[in-house]
């Protein structure tokens, strides 16, 4: 399992928000099928997603979230990646983002570099 803390300190540029969040996802190398979910405590949400990107840069969005329940996101059953993505994803080279109406351009960034 890969996962990330998500602050608002992490943003590029870095925002204000006292919001928190987690982000965690399955990688299957063989298939390059993945499974991810992004929680957190942002008022008003209105995106959530993975995208491609070191810390410190922002990146194209590699797979969109779907919000669940309040506070929960999750990716589509048999999302997949593409064999670039799925070589920057076990590099590190990504980051989970939840954006909201007050953050517009991202609220929490966390990359996708912890291990459970």
């Amino acid at each position: 399992i890969r996962t990330g803390v998500m602050t608002g300190a992490q943003e590029v540029p870095a925002n204000t928000s006292t919001a928190t969040g987690r982000g965690f996802g399955r990688f299957n190398p063989v298939t390059l099928e993945v499974a991810f979910t992004a929680t957190s405590t942002v008022v008003n949400p209105t995106v959530a997603h993975l995208h491609t990107g070191a810390a410190g840069a922002n990146g194209p969005v590699t797979i969109g979230f779907t919000q669940t329940s309040p506070g929960v996101w999750t990716s589509a059953l048999g999302a997949t990646m593409t064999p670039t993505q799925a070589a920057a994803f076990a590099a590190g080279g990504t980051y989970y983002n939840i954006h909201s109406a007050a953050f517009p351009g991202g609220e929490l960034r966390g990359q996708a570099t912890g291990r459970e």
